[in-house]
């Protein structure tokens, strides 16, 4: 009996194996059928289609900020000549220049002036190897000029490719000073109880006064200031609006006072305060409405 047993036990594990083999042998057959299917289907379903990458931008590449910055110095070096010496003028325009271009940059030679600062003002970058570079030029009479320039870049490198051409000034926006908001509310009582606080904290803010800034600031808050680069003449206005408890906007238009001019100008600001304490803080204060 021992013995019957033991060769029943044998052929069962055979057949159990052989069971396990049919079922892989099934499950790679099912896969091979369904990797067959995907591939005939993928040209119609979309999200069968792998997905490429898209191909890169060349503009990419342009080092804009070292473009503008050269084109700047440039642009300083071409708008500054004396007929008098118009070699000068050559020798600084050099460094400059592509390979041949003209030392002249057009010039015919004569009239005297001197461009006294330069602003980057647009870029319009082409490919990952040229660009225009729009500079405005401050010229020592006082007036703007602007030049479109064609700056090459190598990587770090970077020449005027032709001489530069002047173009308009950019065009004055029709949109006008945003108005408040229009869910904007005052609240009437608390603007007038915060009047004399906002002066103090205006005042203490011009000048930058540490201690006085930290009395009014919420906790962990702390601002600069301005430095004393201006005194508080007034605080000609301040609306704290409605919201929730402890938390409120605030909208403020001080009169600065500059003692080196001795003109005063009345700027907008916006506040955020919190109550603290009983006492309501400034936690941020940003320019404008």
């Amino acid at each position: 009996m021992i013995r019957g047993t033991t060769v029943r036990g044998k052929g069962g594990g055979e057949l159990l194996m052989q069971r396990i083999l049919r079922v892989l042998l099934v499950g790679v057959l099912l896969l091979l059928l369904l990797l067959g299917v995907r591939d005939v289907l993928r040209p119609f379903v979309p999200f069968l289609t792998s997905r490429q990458a898209p191909a890169a931008d060349p503009a990419a590449a342009y080092p804009r900020e070292g473009a503008e910055a050269f084109a700047v110095r440039f642009a300083l070096v071409y708008e500054t000549f004396d007929g008098a010496h118009p070699n000068v003028r050559q020798k600084a325009l050099a460094p400059y220049l592509a390979e041949g271009a003209d030392l002249a940059m057009g010039w015919d030679g004569n009239g005297k002036q001197s461009a006294v600062q330069g602003l980057p003002a647009g870029i319009n970058v082409r490919d990952g190897h040229q660009a225009q570079v729009t500079v405005a030029v401050l010229i020592d009479n006082g007036r703007w000029v602007y030049l479109s320039i064609p700056v090459i870049a190598d990587q770090a490198a970077f020449a005027v490719a032709a001489a530069p051409a002047l173009v308009p000034p950019p065009g004055k926006a029709s949109s006008t000073q945003p108005a408040l908001d229009h869910n904007f509310q005052e609240d009437s009582a608390l603007s007038t109880q915060l009047r004399s606080s906002v002066t103090t904290f205006f005042s203490a803010y011009a000048r930058s006064s540490t201690n006085d800034l930290d009395y009014y600031s919420a906790p962990g808050v702390h601002f600069a200031g301005l430095s004393g680069a201006v005194d508080l003449a007034e605080l000609t206005s301040v609306s704290v609006a409605q919201g929730p408890p402890g938390q409120r906007a605030a909208v403020a238009s001080v009169r600065w006072m500059d003692r080196a001019s001795g003109a005063s100008f009345v700027q907008p600001y916006r506040l955020e305060l919190v109550l603290y304490a009983d006492r309501w803080l400034v936690s941020q204060i940003t320019p404008g409405r």
